[in-house]
Formats: structure tokens, C-alpha cells, sequence
């Protein structure tokens, strides 16, 4: 999304004040999908980072939410839908005090541990595909999450963006994420 801010001058030479022009839908790219998946990976450290300096991590997990997260323009009967890796009891979270529950342990439910506060010290992916349409782009492919000790966890994931039609930002509608099927356990 483009937004245009413009100044003009009269003809006495004072400036009028600057007006923002309404953002205009641009095609979703693969490069804003890749950018996307990076802040969600980057957002996850931080969060974890804050809770392990004593910060209030939960208004972190809060921001990362309502920054990435389509929680605020879901509409018309449309939801979040968010299937986290780590959630068994209450599988599927469709609001954000579910989501938050599960990134940050507000004790919603019972066994949310705070996935976000683990912490991890890095996070990253490789993507397997992405399909993009006229106005949503989804992605599939695997992240894996380094905790303190230096171990790393592989996940797999699908996330759905769209784009806030107010910020031009890409927003998640779906996420899923699951660990990988071992048929030898």
C-alpha cells in the first residue's frame, strides 16, 4: 500500500497542512511473505528476550498480536484461525486472549505454558511454497527454534496474510503449526 502525503503553496507562500491520501491495495509479494515471516520469527525472540530480563513480556505478546495478527480486521463472521503447535485441551484459538494465552501464559488455559517465553534465541525457516491471489498470500514450510542451551526444535507451518486495508501491512489470518509426524515413536 502506497500513501501519498502532499504539500502545496499558496500563493502567499504558506504551506497548507499535509493530507494522506487513502492507501491503495497493492498485489501481495513473495518478498513481503518472506518479510512477514521474519518479523513473526523476530517478534518471538523479542518476547522471550523481554520475559528473561524481568520485562513485562506480556504487553510485549500483546503488541506482537495486534501488530501481526488480523485479530482487529477480522469481519463478518471471519476469524483468526490459529492452531498452535503446543495446545491439545483447546487446540484451536480464534481470539486474541487465546492467542495471547498460548505466546505468553496469562493463564487462560491451563496448559498454556507460554510458548514465547520458552525463550528462543533464534528462529528460522525455510519456506516450501507460497501461493499468492488477489488478495491473500499463503505460505508453507519449516522453522526450527533455538532455545538458550543451543538445542533446536523443527516445526512445520502454514500462515494465510492479507493485507490491513488502514496500515498496507500484511496481516495472519491462519497459522498453523505442528511438529513433525515420526512414524517411529
Amino acid at each position: 500500500t502506497t500513501t501519498t502525503t502532499t504539500t502545496t503553496t499558496t500563493t502567499s507562500e504558506e504551506p497548507t497542512p499535509a493530507v494522506a491520501a487513502t492507501p491503495v491495495s497493492k498485489p501481495i509479494s513473495k518478498d513481503e511473505v518472506s518479510d512477514a515471516l521474519q518479523k513473526w520469527c523476530d517478534g518471538v525472540v523479542m518476547i522471550g528476550a523481554i520475559y528473561k530480563a524481568g520485562g513485562d513480556y506480556k504487553t510485549a505478546a500483546k503488541r506482537f498480536l495486534d501488530e501481526l495478527y488480523a485479530f482487529d480486521i477480522a469481519k463478518d463472521g471471519n476469524v483468526v484461525l490459529f492452531k498452535p503447535t503446543k495446545a491439545a485441551v483447546v487446540p484451536f484459538r480464534h481470539d486474541i486472549e487465546g492467542a495471547l494465552s498460548y505466546f505468553a501464559n496469562t493463564g487462560l488455559y491451563p496448559e498454556d505454558h507460554g510458548f514465547a517465553i520458552t525463550p528462543f534465541t533464534k528462529i528460522r525457516y525455510e519456506i516450501s511454497g507460497v501461493n499468492i491471489d488477489s488478495d491473500s498470500a499463503t505460505v508453507l514450510g519449516h522453522y526450527w527454534f533455538t532455545d538458550l542451551s543451543g538445542a533446536e526444535a523443527k516445526a512445520e507451518f502454514s500462515f494465510q496474510y492479507v493485507r490491513d486495508p488502514a496500515s498496507g501491512k500484511l496481516k495472519i489470518v491462519l497459522h498453523h503449526s505442528s511438529l513433525p509426524y515420526n512414524p517411529y515413536k
